[in-house]
């Protein structure tokens, strides 16, 4: 379970069904730490990044996005790429 407050409101949301029944442990908090990182990425952040998508391809055309992209992931094996 994760309490957001927002604009004075502070609202839940469960990370998984039945989540905020189960608490957290040594046992499985590294899947509660994953789960709330999936959904601050997924759900908190989704807005802005698709603001930010749309800004990037309003400058920059998809296609050439989508080779930075194939690139990108591999940078920190290769010294000198500078992307």
């Amino acid at each position: 379970m994760v309490e957001i407050e927002k604009y004075g409101e502070v609202k839940s949301h469960e990370l998984k069904p039945g989540g905020e029944k189960t608490a957290v442990t040594d046992e499985n908090k590294a899947e509660y730490v994953e789960s709330r990182v999936q959904w601050y990425l997924q759900k908190q952040i989704e807005q802005q990044a698709e603001a930010l998508r749309r800004g990037i391809y309003d400058v920059l055309p998809e296609e050439v996005s989508a080779s930075y992209q194939s690139v990108h992931p591999y940078r920190h094996h290769m010294p000198g790429l500078n992307v």
